[in-house]
């Protein structure tokens, strides 16, 4: 099996080629394989910048899709019964370890999710508490503004 990074930057390099080549033969096309690029690589990217094992994962993931798709090729031309025997086997090993990178996947959102929630929740009694101490202190605060508005006096607020 092919080292994962050197694998992706193969096959980046190629789609980068496609992709220059299209922009200097048809810009519609061009278009639509950046379009096509950023579906696949986006995630990857900002999983670089912010999430290192999402992004391990995400390569990993584009690198077993590549090889599924080599092995389902061959299997389709397949004509002899032990090759297709051994590429269904091959294929099927794939599916699996592309099941447990989903799987790990989506247990990286789910705790990325919760996180984000638990500080939302924070700031929500954060907020709640600031609402609850500025309604206690109407009066005090309807008393300052009237006297600042009669006596011209603004204070400054820090």
């Amino acid at each position: 099996m092919m080292n994962i990074s050197s694998g992706l930057k193969k096959i980046t390099l190629m789609k980068q080629k496609a992709l220059a080549q299209a922009k200097e033969t048809n810009s519609e096309l061009y278009f639509k394989r950046l379009k096509e690029s950023f579906d696949k690589y986006g995630r990857l990217a900002h999983a670089e910048k912010n999430n290192p094992e999402m992004s391990k994962l995400l390569k990993e993931d584009i690198e077993i899709k590549t090889q599924e798709q080599k092995v389902l090729a061959q299997l389709r031309a397949a004509t002899d019964e032990n090759q297709k025997k051994t590429l269904t086997a091959e294929l099927q090993t794939l599916v699996s370890k592309r099941f447990d990178v989903i799987v790990v996947q989506k247990q990286l959102r789910y705790q990325e999710l919760n996180k984000r929630l638990e500080e939302m929740k924070k700031e929500v009694q954060k907020q709640q508490a600031d609402l609850d101490k500025l309604k206690g202190k109407k009066n005090e605060e309807v008393k300052k503004r009237l006297d600042s508005l009669i006596n011209k006096t603004e204070e400054i607020n820090w």
